[in-house]
């Protein structure tokens, strides 16, 4: 056996080691296949019986009483083409970042639990487990094939898809996928071959999860807006360019608003974009054959000692520890370094800034883009409005919850001392409020350069923030508190999370109510003053009362920002 294929044998039956998955192991690939060839047929005959093209050509055919030929211009008569590009962008995102997300988180994943000296001395070569990687991985491109033609369900219903725009439209996706899966192999091959300690491992996974953050947000991007022409060079605009041209056979987007029509030259155009595609796809095969004679199966740690240091303490720590009295100090300090020693903490703590950083980009873009709509600005407002109460209430929980679980090991002897419950939990709350106040200072900024003057004034978007982490910190808190999770992946995780969604959900919710419509605060404070003023002598009582009444209706200072944060919520 050649081997590469025991190498390939040996990844596959890897990746499917589960009790469910490990029966499929034979039929899985013929089940893809399958399934891929099936979904094109049904593509093709949903578009020759039911695409609204083809029957606008036959009602035109039968006014006229002249054939018609299928032409790029009838689309004026239907739709703007700008959703197709849209459509192909996230279909090439999913066809080109996907096989590298998944190659490389699985290497990393399994870098923790399987041992590599029989790998490290076997007489494999770089090759073997290059081109063996490589097939295994294969598994994957049905699944994305599979994936990416969700998105071309509504285009069949539209425009006329003949058999050679199916070929195109999968020829593209085949040549981003590949293209994606061989970097992934060299990385993970690469990442293979080394011995990384945790604190590297647990790095990698952290830019990883970052990346995929930024991948799910550039869907995002994607879906709603169109890419300018400075984005020309980037993989998924090529998948998108060719992809409008197989549908529409037209290298220019037509973009509808209102009555008013917008022509969008691609850049590059269709065939351009494939041919970059396929040298992207070359390129990256001769740079992985050029790199394979650096991969070389040798450990990091071999026949070398390594001594650690334990430096003093920064002027960061110093600080909390004079600041705070004792020993609530040295709770604090330590809860604060067991969270920051983790990468993985700080990265999903830090990647809720992706997605306001995204919104002020496309903020810009729109605005500066004519084809953009009003509609999609008040969507990307209330998109903001949205998530900005969502993260207020979010944040604590990326913290308290890894407080429990980093600390598991010392909670006995934390019960055990003098006040030791009521310390960790002031620590905690001390902690959580330190890393989420100035977080929620940036995202409240972030916030108001995204929506600008709709946000009204940044200082009452700052409290409102500070006031949702603050309510936010003391729930969960609570709830953890009364019912502590100590493993990462528990299903209590998932019920006190649940548990303080809603209660935070409801308090958040009541105030932002009573700010938006801050008349029902005033009725609840002047209720008892009107009930009194009824045992007043008659005029007396009906002036008070009318006063009442006035200050009731009458005193309502209103926030656009209040406003659209309470129809969000």
């Amino acid at each position: 056996m050649p081997s590469w294929l025991a190498v390939a044998k040996n990844e596959y039956r890897l990746m499917l080691s589960g009790k469910v998955t490990r029966r499929l192991r034979k039929p899985l690939p013929i089940l893809l296949v399958s399934a891929v060839i099936t979904m094109a047929a049904v593509l093709i005959t949903a578009s020759h019986s039911l695409s609204l093209e083809l029957r606008l050509k036959e009602s035109l055919e039968s006014m006229l009483a002249l054939p018609l030929k299928l032409d790029p211009f009838i689309l004026l008569l239907i739709t703007d083409t700008s959703f197709v590009w849209r459509m192909g962008s996230l279909a090439g995102v999913f066809a080109f970042l996907i096989p590298i997300f998944a190659a490389i988180g699985r290497q990393l994943e399994e870098a923790e639990v399987v041992s590599k000296d029989v790998v490290l001395s076997s007489p494999l070569k770089p090759v073997h487990v290059l081109i063996g990687e490589f097939m295994v991985n294969l598994l994957m491109l049905p699944v994305i094939l599979l994936l990416s033609t969700l998105f071309f369900i509504p285009l069949a219903l539209i425009f006329y898809l003949s058999l050679q725009t199916i070929v195109l439209i999968f020829a593209t996706l085949i040549l981003a996928s590949l293209t994606g899966i061989w970097i992934a192999v060299i990385v993970s091959t690469y990442l293979f071959t080394r011995e990384y300690r945790s604190k590297a491992k647990s790095a990698l996974k952290a830019l990883l999860g970052v990346l995929g953050v930024a991948m799910g947000i550039g869907i995002l991007v994607l879906s709603m807006s169109t890419t300018p022409s400075s984005f020309w060079f980037l993989p998924p605009v090529w998948v998108a360019n060719t992809i409008h041209f197989a549908v529409t056979q037209s290298n220019v987007a037509v973009v509808k608003i209102n009555f008013a029509y917008f022509f969008i030259p691609l850049q590059p155009d269709g065939w351009t974009s494939f041919t970059l595609l396929a040298v992207l796809f070359t390129l990256s095969f001769l740079l992985g054959a050029a790199c394979s004679s650096k991969i070389k199966f040798t450990s990091v740690f071999e026949g070398r000692e390594e001594t650690s240091i334990i430096k003093g303490e920064n002027l960061f720590y110093k600080a909390f520890r004079k600041a705070l009295p004792y020993p609530l100090n040295i709770m604090v300090v330590s809860q604060l370094k067991e969270f920051t020693r983790r990468t993985d903490n700080i990265a999903r703590f830090v990647s809720v800034i992706m997605l306001p950083l995204v919104i002020l980009l496309m903020s810009r873009m729109m605005r500066s883009d004519v084809t953009s709509g009003g509609d999609s600005l008040l969507v990307l407002s209330s998109l903001s409005s949205f998530y900005f109460v969502l993260v207020g209430v979010m944040l604590p929980m990326m913290v308290i919850p890894y407080v429990f679980i980093d600390s598991k090991d010392l909670l006995w002897t934390i019960k055990k001392t003098p006040k030791g419950i009521r310390l960790m939990i002031y620590s905690m709350v001390i902690e959580t409020l330190f890393l989420s106040v100035p977080l929620s200072a940036v995202l409240a900024l972030l916030f108001h350069l995204s929506i600008g003057s709709i946000g009204g004034n940044p200082a009452l978007l700052l409290a409102v923030m500070f006031f949702m982490v603050l309510v936010s910190t003391a729930i969960t808190t609570g709830v953890y508190a009364s019912r502590p999770v100590f493993k990462e992946k528990g299903f209590g995780h998932f019920v006190n999370f649940v548990i303080t969604l809603i209660v935070t959900g409801i308090i958040v919710s009541a105030m932002l109510i009573l700010l938006v419509t801050p008349w029902v605060l005033n009725l609840i404070v002047a209720a008892p003053l009107l009930q009194a003023a009824s045992w007043l002598p008659q005029p007396t009582s009906i002036v008070i009362s009318q006063t009442l009444t006035y200050l009731i209706t009458n005193v309502s200072p209103s926030n656009i920002t209040l406003q659209m944060a309470g129809a969000a919520v």
